[in-house]
């Protein structure tokens, strides 16, 4: 692997991500919140559940932005193979259109993605906040991932701007207040989760 290619821009986003949703986390529980209050007691439920959904959520992450999306294939088929192919993807009297692009038949609601310079099999769209598309493989995990990330985006915004009650008073660390905008910036695929999650389940026509 060539030097240059660890600042690629999937590289780069993708270990932003990752170390910006970890770091929070750290703040998280190294700042006056009821996490480290819960530790502190030794109620760990609830901490633990906390990891595992952050661990969960960076992890289908990982998979959604590192796998095949549906990519067509652009390597000659065999012509047998190639007309089974086209017989389970689309009703015979449909023709195949071929892409202006990269020249390859593209199956029915196939797309070609500008930024890939792939077609796309059930294409959705490119998400520049994963460096790849969604489409018809890693669309069901796309789903699973925003609806996981909004779950932690909620309670890390409720974490940060909140504080377990204590009977002494104490002085609130200034970098929470902060924490929940960069809380909120990090997560901003997931602020129109509402809206978006029936378009992504039932994709584009």
């Amino acid at each position: 692997m060539a030097p240059w290619a660890l600042l690629s821009p999937g590289v780069l986003v993708r270990t932003g991500h990752t170390v910006l949703t970890w770091g929070i986390t750290l703040v998280l529980f190294l700042h006056d919140t009821e996490l480290r209050q819960w530790e502190e007691q030794g109620e760990l439920l609830l901490p633990l559940t906390f990891l595992l959904l952050v661990l969960g959520s960076l992890l289908l992450y990982l998979a959604v932005s590192l796998m095949d999306p549906g990519y067509v294939n652009v390597q000659p088929q065999p012509q047998e193979e190639l007309k089974e192919e086209q017989t389970a993807m689309v009703p015979p009297a449909i023709p195949l259109r071929r892409c202006r692009y990269c020249l390859v038949l593209q199956p029915l609601r196939a797309r070609h993605c500008r930024e890939c310079r792939r077609c796309v099999r059930r294409y959705d769209h490119h998400c520049p906040w994963m460096e790849n598309c969604v489409g018809e493989r890693n669309h069901p995990l796309f789903v699973v991932y925003l609806a996981l990330q909004l779950v932690v985006l909620l309670w890390g915004l409720y974490l940060a701007c909140t504080r377990p009650l204590s009977p002494a008073p104490q002085v609130r660390p200034p970098v929470l207040p902060a924490l929940g905008s960069v809380v909120a910036v990090q997560r901003a695929p997931v602020r129109h989760l509402p809206a978006a999650v029936p378009l992504l389940v039932g994709g584009q026509p």
